[in-house]
């Protein structure tokens, strides 16, 4: 008797604190798109326009994915099967 009320309580606090983490992980997230937002609009500003944004920030991916890109490329193990 006394381990089903312990599996039962245990059961009860795993989902009290899971759902108390995905509710603090949303609101996390929701202060994140706000400040994001916020940011993006007075940069937007500051740079001259939503498009000169979109393109200085398309700009700076590419500049920081590149790198890596050509290393996975480099690097990767080529299939020379003979058909």
């Amino acid at each position: 008797m006394h381990k089903y009320i312990y599996t039962n309580s245990f059961c009860f606090l795993y989902l009290l604190l899971f759902f108390q983490g995905g509710v603090m992980l949303l609101f996390a997230t929701l202060a994140m798109s706000v400040g994001y937002n916020s940011a993006a609009k007075k940069l937007s500003v500051d740079v001259g326009g939503a498009k000169r944004l979109h393109a200085l920030s398309t700009m700076v991916s590419v500049v920081l994915v590149f790198p890596w890109a050509m290393f996975v490329y480099f690097t990767r193990e080529v299939n020379k099967a003979v058909r």
